[in-house]
């Protein structure tokens, strides 16, 4: 679409990025701006005076004179081609600066709602009756529009409309470039369409002899498949009978030949004879250079794929909004001279972001990222360069910068993380660190770049345990924030576990992972969304499946950890039933771990045993009643046999029960 077809001002400007220019315009100058349409609708505002906002814009004749007062300065300015200043209906000053792309009026960037002289408040009285509006809250608003000397007014408009001119220059830029791509897009269908339309077999030869391009009329002429033509030699799919001598169709193409025609019989793969007219022709780069030929059989049409894939290459990581790779390493190979010296590099990387997304997901591991992003970005001065230069690493490229205010930046970088984390205890970020600094030997940055990173890969390790169960204990901690029935739920399962686990004469070491097992098994629930985690109702088919997952989960941030490593298998089990019907390994019987055949008892009786916010706790009678009545399906019966006899030894259940589990 061009200009003349309907392209809009919007379509050409970020208008959130002008609004904040505007803001930012009127909050220095104090005065009203607008960006109207040619029709007068109001694009963008800021500073607007409570006269107009309040009162000449919410009654409906003022509204209309408004508008029409607008578009009267809007014409005048689009005419003339150059701003207008002059009074609107309401006796308020304005200046209208036009915005034209491509020869046609898109805009007009408007300086308004002040006076060059204190108001007549009479008029102004009159003026508030003729449109139906409360006098004196009427006039308090006029009292508070700015009283601005005209000079002083016109060397802002000027000012205003040279930073219109700006907005005009660069919307045109990018219409220009628009209109650049749109045509390359048609020139691009075109060339795809004829060679798509091709009644002749075609194809293209490199310099190398390879065939780089063949369509579907060439592959039914050679008798050879696309993908076993391209990248074979030329000889091989489709034989000449100049093939390997001095007169080869190439070789004459690349001796300066523009042109190679004739008939000739070439030869397939199977043997068999093709007689073909045949046409050769340089193919050339962009620079003019001989790239290799393209070679056409008449009779054939031919699939070419002409489409030339335009890279632009982005400047900034489009997750964090940094700097990206490619820029870091352009711009160190153009700091890299005596002149910026001393050059300091700082390079960061985030701590645990694999657990993170393996954990959280991705989405929580971005959210991750770009709170690095800002720590990182708030920490520098706004010339320097902050980049993310890989998954989870960030680095910062200063010129003339000594090692003591690389230092200092460091600091500033650790502070800031701990700002941070004071704001998100639930999950604290973690950056390791390094820095180097261009010394008298004076290395390329390139080399430079590779110490700061080899510091912080030092850091890193050093850091990585310390890092580790952070985050496992702000894990554990984000599970107590959220599970609104963990209260004691952790303590009641360890004493229960352990005590069954001493009836069953299990060693220390098991009964230390029974602990262990009670306190963490659902810390894998940290993964699980809060409307599926705190849902009053039943879950979905596919709700109880995101649920299931917390089991996996639980088993990686286990496996992370050294503390909870050797629990890690339990947690992945915790949710075995006796008969195989629970998950996720659907494991029966003695294949499931006696820790976590324990643990699905005793976790059971306390859920029941215990008050819900939906439900009051069973009895102990009623309770009982359901182990019994689960054992042999969810639970392993003979530890339920036992587990009662522990409950009766102990006087927990009043009277006591049987343990007559079938």
């Amino acid at each position: 679409m061009d200009a003349k077809s309907g392209t809009t001002f919007a379509e050409l400007v970020d208008l959130a990025a002008l609004q904040k220019l505007l803001d930012e315009f009127s909050l220095a100058t104090g005065l009203a701006v607008s960006v109207l349409d040619p029709s007068g609708e109001v694009l963008a505002q800021a500073g607007w005076s409570e006269l107009c906002a309040d009162f000449h814009r919410r009654s409906p004749l003022a509204a209309a004179r408004c508008l029409k007062s607008d578009r009267l300065l809007i014409r005048a300015a689009a005419k003339r081609r150059e701003q207008v200043i002059g009074v609107c209906a309401h006796g308020l000053v304005a200046a209208a600066t036009p915005v034209f792309v491509a020869g046609r009026h898109l805009a007009t960037l408007s300086l308004s709602q002040v006076f060059f002289a204190p108001p007549d408040e009479a008029h102004f009285r009159t003026q508030a009756r003729e449109l139906g509006l409360e006098e004196e809250p009427y006039l308090a608003a006029v009292r508070r529009i700015p009283v601005v000397p005209e000079a002083q007014f016109r060397q802002t408009a000027s000012f205003f409309a040279h930073m219109t001119t700006f907005i005009s220059t660069l919307a045109q830029r990018y219409w220009e470039q628009k209109q650049l791509h749109e045509q390359m897009k048609r020139q691009r269908a075109y060339l795809e369409a004829i060679f798509q339309g091709s009644g002749d077999a075609m194809r293209i030869i490199d310099t190398g002899f390879h065939v780089r391009e063949q369509n579907r009329r060439m592959a039914a002429l050679a008798g050879v498949p696309e993908d076993h033509a391209v990248g074979q030699y030329c000889f091989r799919s489709f034989h000449h009978p100049y093939c390997g001598t001095e007169k080869c169709i190439l070789r004459r193409i690349l001796s300066g030949e523009t042109l190679v025609e004739e008939e000739v019989a070439m030869v397939r793969p199977d043997g068999k004879t093709v007689f073909v007219e045949f046409i050769a022709t340089p193919l050339y780069n962009e620079n003019g250079q001989v790239a290799g030929v393209i070679e056409s059989f008449r009779d054939i049409g031919v699939r070419k794929d002409m489409e030339e894939q335009l890279r632009f290459l982005s400047l900034h990581d489009p997750l964090t909004g940094l700097y990206n790779r490619a820029y870091f390493e352009e711009e160190m190979r153009r700091l890299d001279a005596a002149r910026h010296r001393p050059v300091s590099i700082i390079v960061a990387d985030v701590d645990g972001l694999k657990i993170i997304n393996d954990t959280l997901g991705h989405d929580q591991g971005d959210a991750y990222l770009r709170a690095a992003a800002e720590i990182m970005q708030g920490a520098f001065r706004a010339g320097d360069c902050v980049a993310r230069v890989g998954g989870d690493e960030f680095a910062v490229l200063l010129p003339q910068t000594d090692r003591a205010a690389a230092e200092a930046a460091q600091r500033r970088i650790a502070a800031a993380v701990e700002k941070y984390n004071a704001a998100h205890p639930l999950l604290p970020l973690s950056l390791s660190i390094g820095h180097a600094t261009t010394g008298g030997s004076s290395p390329s940055l390139v080399h430079l770049y590779k110490e700061a990173d080899d510091l912080m890969y030092r850091a890193k390790i050093e850091r990585r345990a310390a890092v580790r169960h952070a985050l496992i204990r702000a894990f554990t901690a984000a599970l107590e924030e959220r599970d609104f029935f963990a209260q004691g739920h952790a303590a009641r399962l360890e004493d229960l576990s352990v005590r069954l686990g001493k009836a069953l004469g299990l060693p220390e070491a098991a009964l230390d992972n029974l602990r262990l097992l009670a306190r963490f098994h659902d810390i894998g629930k940290v993964g699980i969304p809060d409307h599926i985690l705190f849902k009053p109702g039943p879950l979905t088919a596919e709700e109880r499946r995101e649920m299931q997952r917390h089991a996996e989960i639980g088993h990686r941030i286990a496996l992370a950890s050294p503390i909870l490593a050797p629990i890690a298998d339990l947690i992945l089990k915790h949710h075995e039933w006796y008969n195989g019907e629970g998950y996720p390994l659907r494991l029966k019987g003695d294949e499931i771990p006696i820790e976590c055949r324990i643990l699905a008892i005793v976790d059971a009786w306390d859920a029941m045993t215990s008050d819900r916010p939906y439900r009051k706790a069973m009895t102990a009678e009623e309770a009982v009643r359901e182990l019994v009545r689960c054992a042999g399906t969810q639970f392993d019966p003979e530890l339920v046999r036992l587990f009662l006899e522990v409950l009766n030894r102990n006087g927990e259940t009043r009277p006591p029960v049987t343990n007559d589990v079938h």
